[in-house]
């Protein structure tokens, strides 16, 4: 198929017209059965992205002059606003992760200090008085509350 020069510089819509038209001619001139069968063309374009292929973007243009460059201005700006949206999203998500660890590393600090007091009392209790099992059952569990505590501590600073 030899290429015309001109050929190129029209769209795509316009040589599929011609072909049709040529189709056309053809079935009328030989048969005429042909001329009541029903042809079906199908064109499909395909682009992706916000912005119309480029063939439409230039009947856009022919059509009404700079309005390609209006379609591609809006553009920019609605991506720009949709990185501006997921960058907002982000920074929330982040400040919201950091508040939560500042706060479980509060509690956990407040569970140790508390633990703490229970096994010194446990353990003042144990030397001064004579119920000793009493503040051997406070003391106990309290001190696998401690030991718990410092390894929570430990799992939660390497992390961060």
């Amino acid at each position: 198929m030899p290429t015309d020069p001109s050929s190129e510089s029209r769209s795509d819509t316009d040589r599929l017209a011609e072909v049709l038209a040529k189709i056309r001619d053809l079935g009328d001139a030989e048969d005429p059965k042909f001329a009541q069968a029903v042809l079906m063309v199908e064109q499909r374009l395909m682009s992706s992205g916000p912005l119309p292929a480029p063939s439409i973007m230039a009947e856009y243009e022919q059509a009404i002059p700079g309005l390609g460059q209006v379609l591609v201005d809006r553009m920019v700006i609605q991506h720009d606003q949709e990185i501006a949206v997921e960058n907002r999203i982000h920074d929330r998500a982040d400040r919201e992760l950091e508040h939560e660890a500042v706060t479980v590393r509060r509690g956990m600090w407040m569970i140790f200090a508390i633990l703490l007091v229970f096994l010194a009392v446990a353990a003042i209790g144990l030397l001064v008085d004579e119920p000793r099992a009493v503040y051997v059952g406070v003391g106990t569990p309290t001190l696998f509350g401690v030991v718990w505590g410092v390894s929570r501590l430990v799992t939660l600073f390497r992390r961060s």
